[in-house]
């Protein structure tokens, strides 16, 4: 038997009563044609129930207007997967911020074009939770813009899995700012194509905490123009296992002022606490200050720095200051020139002028 609904013109169905409305059955609300369930207003759509809604088919799904979706108060968006994935941009963008509204199931359900019809303020309006929910694929499909408009909270909230998934164009389109939202860990998940995608803007906004955690998969990626970007206090932070990851290429493409600056940086760190200098120079830290001042310059004779760097190792900081002064003051005499030092400072000196 049909139901009398269904004779019902549009304009009929539009001077329906919110009583008259709630008073459908499923029934009703089946027989309904997608015309008619257009003709629906605002609220009359406010007045169904989560129960007649469910009931739509996906032909009445189609139906629906933005206009009509958006005025569904979030506790009505009970739509199921194969009801949401009939929906088109203008549907989606519809819903408006009460996209949050919709759980883990329905948020996996839309496909990736649904995902790149979201507006920014839909975007913005997403918790960690919601941002959680995205699938890895759903997060590889999101725009440029759309990326844009997320947060550094918002991209910290990626899971590792959301990580590798983003592309190199999406990597490049992050902002400073969003990269320096970035924690420690978020920086691990990134894989070595997407650390090698990063712009020398890009990688000189991380911090030296960050710099200093990227794994040595990670740094053997890092592109030339990459590592001629760091600064010395960056290249001052990195690990003895970081510093073996870099390759030959690599190290040529550093600068005799990140060579000098890295030292630099890490003995007046020492100056400041003259008992600390080991610890404020952990082994992996000065073997950058040995490395790269032996590779940088690999034309220097052993001669140039006789003993290596176990002195330079296991002396104070301050030591390498006050030599520094007294090269600047011949005067001050030796004894202020531990031998050690003079190794140092010839391998900086070697390495500043290799020309």
């Amino acid at each position: 038997m049909v139901s009398p609904i269904s004779y019902l013109s549009p304009a009929q169905i539009a001077n329906l009563t919110t009583t008259a409305i709630q008073s459908l059955t499923t029934t009703d609300i089946g027989a309904l044609s997608s015309t008619q369930v257009a003709a629906i207003t605002t609220t009359g759509i406010q007045a169904l129930s989560t129960t007649q809604l469910s009931s739509l088919e996906t032909t009445q799904i189609k139906g629906l207007t933005s206009v009509q979706l958006g005025a569904l108060t979030s506790s009505q968006l009970v739509f199921g997967a194969a009801q949401l994935a009939v929906f088109n941009d203008a549907q989606i963008q519809g819903i408006g911020t009460d996209f949050t509204a919709l759980d883990t199931t329905q948020v996996e359900s839309l496909s990736t074009t649904q995902i790149k019809a979201l507006t920014a303020a839909q975007l913005l309006s997403l918790s960690t939770t919601d941002i959680g929910e995205l699938t890895s694929t759903q997060v590889s499909n999101l725009t440029v813009a759309q990326l844009a408009s997320l947060t550094s909270t918002n991209i910290s909230a990626l899971s590792q899995t959301q990580v590798e998934a983003l592309t190199t164009t999406q990597i490049k389109a992050l902002s400073t700012a969003q990269l320096a939202g970035l924690s420690t860990t978020d920086v691990g998940e990134l894989t070595s194509t997407q650390v090698a995608a990063l712009t020398t803007g890009q990688l000189t906004a991380l911090s030296t905490t960050n710099i200093g955690q990227l794994n040595a998969t990670q740094v053997s990626a890092l592109t030339t123009a990459q590592v001629s970007a760091l600064s010395g206090t960056s290249i001052s932070v990195l690990s003895q296992t970081q510093v073996e990851a870099l390759t030959t290429t690599q190290v040529k493409a550093l600068t005799a002022a990140q060579v000098e600056g890295a030292v630099d940086h890490r003995y007046r760190r020492a100056d400041l606490d003259p008992g600390g200098g080991v610890e404020h120079g952990p082994v992996g830290g000065v073997v950058v200050d040995q490395y790269f001042g032996t590779v940088a310059n690999p034309g220097r004779s052993p001669d140039h720095h006789p003993g290596g760097g176990a002195v330079h190792r296991a002396t104070g900081g301050s030591e390498h200051h006050r030599h520094r002064r007294a090269d600047l003051d011949p005067g001050r005499g030796a004894d202020r020139r531990p031998a050690g030092f003079a190794v140092v400072d010839q391998r900086v000196g070697a390495v500043a002028d290799a020309g």
